[in-house]
């Protein structure tokens, strides 16, 4: 029985970080349809000096008004996800200026409250701001099931530090595992010598060391997606903006996870209900400074009922002063 409480616990685990992998799915996943144009009012002559114009451009200017575009939002079947359709009619904040003959389109600085903007999300996320730094992530996932009086508990954890310059990156990651009162514990290694200025993406040769081995040893394995540490490949309007930096969009990715949980269940003979999840980013100088992400369900299988919770927290620091000192 404690072996079949065990297998689901697994299951789940696989589940809840699949679903936690979903916040950072590829592709832009929706389509947005121009409603109407809404003027503001004109804009003051400081405002307009705030563009980022010319001088030339600045004298050149015929017209300046700040409006409000009313849009509504639809799907596109990206991976198979969020296919529900968000109908309501949202605004986004615009400034239209003419310049001669020539009309542009800016958006204002973002606020608490708006949705990101493909140039705030460029920015950040920019692949040469994180060429030198040092990221740190941490994640642990509890599960708990019980069926017929019994139960059992699994708490996994994983500590990963990388640390990366344009040469070369230091890669140690230690995971554990404690269920029924034993825990094992594994560290592995990674030396990365880059062969070009492309990173994880163009050639390189790797080392590797594991549990507890003295010697590093000349290995091979894909690391193209290590190359976007630091970086959501998903659809920026699933964030909006704080004070402090983004958060998930808790409205639109609810509609998300109703899809979510239909593609989940299945897995392993499981049924997931009640996915929930949360992710906060703090950019400080343009660059992602920490992170916060939680994932949790409910989950049902051949009669045994349990939860799940997955917590990832992820620190960068170091820009530009990161050392990588290895001897092979």
């Amino acid at each position: 029985m404690k072996k079949r409480f065990a297998t689901i616990a697994v299951a789940a685990v696989m589940t809840a970080t699949s679903a936690f992998a979903f916040i950072g799915c590829g592709g832009d996943a929706t389509a947005a349809k121009f409603e109407s144009y809404e003027k503001q009012a004109d804009m003051t002559e400081e405002e307009i000096a705030e563009l980022n114009l010319t001088d030339a451009e600045k004298t050149a200017v015929v017209s300046a008004e700040k409006g409000f575009v009313n849009y509504t939002e639809s799907a596109v079947a990206a991976y198979n996800v969020y296919a529900s359709a968000t109908e309501n009619v949202k605004k986004i904040k615009v400034y239209v200026v003419k310049i001669g003959n020539e009309y542009r389109y800016y958006a204002p600085a973002l606020v608490a409250g708006d949705v990101l903007t493909k140039a705030y999300y460029d920015q950040v996320f920019d692949p040469s701001k994180y060429i030198n730094c040092t990221m740190v992530y941490d994640m642990t996932v509890v599960t708990t099931a019980s069926a017929q009086g019994m139960s059992v508990s699994m708490t996994m954890k994983t500590n990963s530090t990388f640390k990366c310059t344009a040469d070369s990156a230091h890669i140690v990651i230690v995971s554990s595992a404690s269920m029924l009162n034993h825990t094992e514990t594994e560290t592995t290694e990674l030396y990365v010598e880059f062969e070009s200025n492309n990173g994880f993406n163009g050639d390189y040769t790797l080392y590797m060391k594991e549990g507890g081995d003295a010697e590093w040893v000349e290995s091979y394995m894909d690391l193209s997606e290590v190359g976007s540490v630091g970086e959501i490949e998903n659809d920026y309007s699933y964030f909006i903006k704080t004070n402090s930096g983004f958060k998930l969009n808790s409205e639109k990715f609810d509609l998300y996870l109703q899809d979510a949980i239909d593609d989940l269940n299945g897995v392993a003979g499981l049924n997931m209900g009640s996915l929930k999840a949360t992710a906060e980013y703090n950019v400080y100088d343009g660059k992602l400074s920490t992170a916060t992400a939680v994932v949790s369900a409910n989950f049902s299988a051949d009669g045994t009922n349990g939860n799940v919770k997955a917590t990832t927290s992820a620190k960068y620091s170091d820009f530009g002063t990161t050392v990588v000192s290895v001897q092979i």
